[in-house]
Formats: C-alpha cells, sequence, structure tokens
C-alpha cells in the first residue's frame, strides 16, 4: 500500500509511470558542546530522497539547523538558525554517458584538504570544526557531461552559478565578479596502473589548470597533485596575480585502520609576502563492528595553526549513533583558528545524537 502512495505521488507530480522505486532518508540529530566560555545546544535535520525512471534519477539534499543558545554565542560561526540546499539535480544516463543538471557535486580532486583541484566545490568555513565534513561544503549549479571507458573517462562542465567560500559574519568578505559561464574539462586515463588526471577550468574569473596521478598498490595508494591558478579578479584580496600548489598523500590499509597523511606546499594570491606555505594533514580511522574510533590533525606551519580531534562512535540497531569528541584548536595572530580560539577559549568536548530514518 504504500508503494502504491508514493508511485502515484511521483506519477502525479513528474508525469511518467515507470517509475523505480527511490529512497528518502532523514537524519535528525542533536548536539551539545562545551567550551571554557560559551556552550552550544543545536537541532540539525538532514535529509536526502532519491528516486529514478528507466534513464533519469533525480536527487535532493537538504540541511536545517536550529541553534538554540543567544546570538552572541555564534558571532564566530554562522546565523542562530538556517536552511539550505545541498544538491538538487536530475541525471540522464547510459552505457558511457551521464549527464546531469541543477545543484551538484563534482570533485575533481583526490584531496579534501585544500588548496587542491577541488575547484567546483567551496566550503563554509562558519561551520568549521564543529560540522562533518559534508556540512561544510556547498556545491555549483549547472550542466555536466561525463563519457566513461574502462580505460579513460572525460568530464566537460559549465555552471551558472560557482560555490563561493562564506566566513562568519564578523570577517569582513570582499564580493567577487561572477561571469554567466563557468566551463571545466578533465581527462582521465589509466596508464599502466597509474591513474592519471588533467585539469583545465575558469571560475569566477580565475583560470586554473592541474594534474594529479595516483596508483593503488596493496595496501596502499599513494597520490600526488599540482596545480597552478591566475587570477584575474580585482578586490583587495587579491595581491598577486597567480598562485600554485604541490600536495603529497596517501590511502593508507591496516587491517581495521585506515590511515590518511598529506603534506602540501603552496603560495596564495591573497598574501602579501607571497611566501610559500606548508601544511600537513593526517587522519586515523579504525572500525569495529559498532564501534568507530578517529584522530585528525592539521596544521600550518607558517601561520602556526594547529587543530586535533578525537571522536568515539557508537551505532545501535543501526540506527541510533552517539559521538562523544574532543578538539582543541590553536591558531597564529591575524588567522581564522586564532578568532575561533579567542571566542571559544580554545577547546571543545561534546557529544552528538543521531537518528537514521528511511521514509521508503
Amino acid at each position: 500500500m504504500k508503494f502504491k502512495v508514493i508511485s502515484f505521488f511521483l506519477i502525479s507530480i513528474f508525469g511518467f509511470s515507470d517509475v523505480l522505486l527511490g529512497g528518502a532518508r532523514l537524519n535528525p540529530s542533536y548536539d551539545f558542546f562545551n567550551t571554557q566560555k560559551i556552550g552550544v545546544n543545536r537541532l540539525i535535520l538532514s535529509t536526502q530522497a532519491d528516486f529514478q525512471t528507466e534513464k533519469l534519477k533525480y536527487y535532493l539534499d537538504l540541511f536545517a539547523e536550529s541553534n538554540l543558545n543567544s546570538t552572541e554565542d555564534y558571532s564566530w560561526r554562522t546565523a542562530q538558525s538556517k536552511a539550505f540546499l545541498q544538491e538538487l539535480y536530475v541525471e540522464y544516463s547510459s552505457d558511457i554517458v551521464f549527464v546531469k543538471l541543477g545543484k551538484q557535486a563534482t570533485r575533481w580532486s583526490d584531496s579534501w584538504v585544500l588548496p587542491s583541484l577541488d575547484i567546483w566545490t567551496a566550503r563554509k568555513y562558519e561551520r568549521l570544526y564543529l560540522d562533518p565534513l559534508a556540512f561544510q561544503l556547498t556545491h555549483s549549479s549547472g550542466v555536466s557531461l561525463s563519457l566513461s571507458k574502462e580505460k579513460w573517462q572525460l568530464d566537460l562542465v559549465s555552471f551558472f552559478e560557482v560555490a563561493e567560500d562564506s566566513y562568519p559574519a564578523i570577517l569582513w568578505q570582499a564580493p567577487l565578479e561572477k561571469e554567466s559561464l563557468n566551463p571545466g574539462a578533465r581527462f582521465k586515463y589509466d596508464l599502466f596502473g597509474f591513474q592519471n588526471y588533467f585539469v583545465l577550468a575558469r571560475s569566477l574569473k580565475r583560470n586554473q589548470v592541474g594534474y594529479g596521478v595516483n596508483y593503488a598498490f596493496e595496501k596502499w595508494v599513494p597520490k600526488m597533485e599540482m596545480g597552478y591558478r591566475e587570477n584575474e579578479q580585482k578586490n583587495i584580496f587579491v595581491k598577486y596575480k597567480n598562485s600554485e600548489f604541490v600536495s603529497l598523500g596517501a590511502d593508507i590499509f591496516i587491517g581495521k585502520f585506515t590511515l590518511t597523511p598529506q603534506y602540501i606546499l603552496f603560495t596564495e594570491d591573497s598574501d602579501v609576502d607571497h611566501v610559500t606555505q606548508g601544511l600537513h594533514y593526517i587522519s586515523l580511522l579504525y572500525t569495529k563492528g559498532i564501534h568507530e574510533l578517529q584522530f585528525q590533525e592539521y596544521a600550518n606551519t607558517y601561520y602556526k595553526d594547529l587543530f586535533w580531534s578525537f571522536q568515539y562512535a557508537i551505532t545501535l540497531k543501526q540506527k541510533w549513533s552517539m559521538a562523544l569528541f574532543y578538539q582543541e584548536y590553536e591558531g597564529g595572530k591575524g588567522s581564522f583558528t586564532g578568532l575561533v580560539e579567542e571566542k571559544t577559549g580554545g577547546d571543545f568536548i561534546g557529544l552528538k545524537f543521531q537518528y537514521f530514518a528511511s521514509l521508503f
């Protein structure tokens, strides 16, 4: 009976009768954090839904947050309550052709740490530290085309709305010059087991090129990535026209442990001195049954930024999850991490409760 009702609803809206059963997931959660200076209580609702016909797939991802504390406690983060659309797209697929239209996650990098070739994904820096990485990201809107064969893949995109980084309200942001056409291309191919990819793109009046490669051994996957950017934006933060980066990292698998170290050397076009900065990142994940342990560390050696966290999570009856975590961070003068340290006292201890529900 439930399936018939859902099918009738989808047919009524979209006007087709060949709907295949998809799914809808509702993930409410409650978070409590405590610091030396403030406490944070909030409710979060994350919702995903998808369904498909023979050739088309529809996908929706929504996020909403309600903060229960006073407004001043969030001056270093975001609005007291907020909802936004993570993704909303329709996808057509055949044997080798994939086309997406709408707001979509388009990642062209093997790294989650910036800088990288992840050109079309921006960060909500006001959500840094407290939120899972998926809630910190925002994606671009437009159309993408992928042609995929056994040994190679070609990705072409054109975005009319490019995702932009966002910061807490107490940090002033210069408006970016926008363009209606933001094209890009990536070509991936397998050469004797080496996975190579070349990137060429123009995004928000910035021309970007890059190259990456990785090789999968039995227990680990070393990876390298490099990129160059020419910035045509005109605002007070652009001090130099060009910037570049190179990163080395690996995914290492040892039993139930997953280790992901990475080191990056880079320059920034917004840096007054245009010096070469270095940062290192490491994540250690251990999973066994319903238990999960995770440790993360991140440091920028130039700004003397340091962040690390430890989390233990347990999942009960495959529907409930409870996590206990501790975070600590130190920031150099003028850095965003330093601002967070000043506002919060420098460390967090907290609890997360989450429920996983499938609506159909």
